[in-house]
């Protein structure tokens, strides 16, 4: 009777204390012996608290990698709007003014010729067609407008424009039988080499062409057509209504703007574009990519302060005993900290690396949506821009553990040995 009575007594104490908190399960790094033996006692804690809140894990992993994908589509867009202007017409374009002519034999008129003759003022240059036209689609396609660009002398006209591939920068054959479409049009019109593109010109004459090769281009629609393609196809020799004209490196002889002066002063010219100017009007029409990209940036730093404050402060409350019990076991303040900044590191680490690869594929997305239909953007991003994303990352990482410090520093060591578990 006397032990019944005490175990009755007893009951109501058991039933008071706190549940047993569940067993501990090893993690996939301590069954790789070798590695797990090597690490050392900070690390293999880092590496334990990690996989044991693992909702917390994912949660900060995926806020991270916003916030890197963020700021790489930010940076990214930069890249690759303001590579058009270079890549267009510095690289691409080896022509620097385009004359209009009223008709083609304003190119004999000896006033023009005189001009052109002079090779301080005009290196070099090109007589062509440059006629309107228009794509005409498949179902489902749309109907584009295009440039039908012939010459008759087609061999020289890789001199005047640098045909390549994008994706590898290897020349494209230019040559007797050329057709050539520019990426744009392709990609709008799901056409690869060896597809047929029907197009019909100014004259409303239609034709219909294999193409040979699809060349790089960022501006406008172009179909590049040798002069034997241009005459099977519409009957007749490409008729010049236009030059390309390359200038000296150091300018032409008494200024562009006097070169533009003197050749509309010629009978047959209608008009002289530059490329200089196209450039620096596109150029300023791009000024406000920055504001865009600093909008990026200010809602990832946004974010990532957010979701990296809100889960380290719910990671401290939810283990102020544990930190009070290292405290008490003689941890330094600065070694408390490490304690949890060790694992912020890595998840921002382990953030970022994903956010990079995320950056990469809602770049692509959003260059591809943002796109008018007579420009293409730049698809690449540079280095440099995936390296200030990551850096970026770690500041507004850093920045979150400093705000933290204090709350880490005013734990009770006293007040948490108190709490239940």
């Amino acid at each position: 009777l006397s032990a019944c009575w005490h175990a009755l007594k007893e009951v109501p104490a058991r039933l008071m204390l706190p549940k047993a908190p569940k067993a501990g399960k090893r993690i996939l790094l301590e069954y790789i012996t070798p590695l797990w033996s090597r690490l050392k006692f900070t690390q293999k804690v880092t590496a334990r608290n990690l996989f044991r809140y693992k909702k917390r894990f994912f949660m900060t992993v995926l806020g991270i990698a916003g916030c890197t994908a963020l700021l790489v589509t930010g940076f990214g867009i930069r890249d690759s709007i303001s590579d058009i202007v270079e890549l267009q017409y510095t690289q691409l374009s080896q022509y620097q003014l385009i004359v209009a002519l009223n008709e083609s034999e304003a190119l004999e008129t000896p006033g023009l010729m005189e001009i052109l003759s002079g090779k301080d003022r005009v290196l070099d240059y090109l007589p062509a067609l440059q006629d309107s036209g228009t794509v005409i689609p498949e179902a489902g396609r749309p109907e584009d407008s295009v440039t039908i660009f012939a010459t008759p002398q087609g061999d020289r006209l890789p001199e005047f424009f640098h045909f390549r591939h994008r994706t590898d920068s290897q020349p494209v054959d230019y040559n007797e039988n050329s057709v050539i479409i520019t990426e744009k049009l392709a990609e709008r019109h799901r056409l690869s080499v060896g597809d047929r593109i029907t197009v019909k010109n100014q004259d409303e004459d239609q034709a219909s062409f294999v193409i040979t090769d699809i060349c790089e281009n960022y501006v406008h629609h172009y179909l590049y057509l040798s002069p034997a393609a241009y005459q099977e196809a519409f009957g007749q020799e490409a008729t010049v209504n236009s030059l390309l004209c390359k200038l000296p490196e150091e300018g032409p002889r008494g200024g562009e703007e006097a070169l533009t002066t003197d050749l509309l002063q010629c009978g047959g010219v209608a008009m002289t574009t530059s490329t200089k100017e196209l450039s620096a009007s596109f150029h300023n029409s791009l000024q406000s990519i920055n504001s865009i990209v600093l909008v990026l940036i200010i809602s990832a730093g946004a974010l990532a302060f957010v979701v990296l404050y809100n889960l380290t402060n719910i990671n401290i409350t939810e283990r102020e005993k544990e930190l009070a019990t290292i405290k008490v076991l003689g941890f330094y303040q600065s070694e408390v900290a490490a304690y949890i900044y060790r694992e912020s590191a890595m998840l921002t680490l382990i953030g970022t690396g994903v956010g990079l690869l995320l950056g990469v594929v809602l770049h692509q997305f959003v260059i591809r949506t943002a796109e008018v239909d007579l420009v293409m953007f730049g698809r690449n991003i540079y280095p440099l821009s995936y390296i200030f994303a990551t850096l970026l990352t770690f500041l507004f990482s850093l920045l979150v553990s400093l705000v933290m410090y204090k709350k880490l520093a005013n734990i009770s060591m006293v007040e948490s040995m108190k709490a239940p578990e």
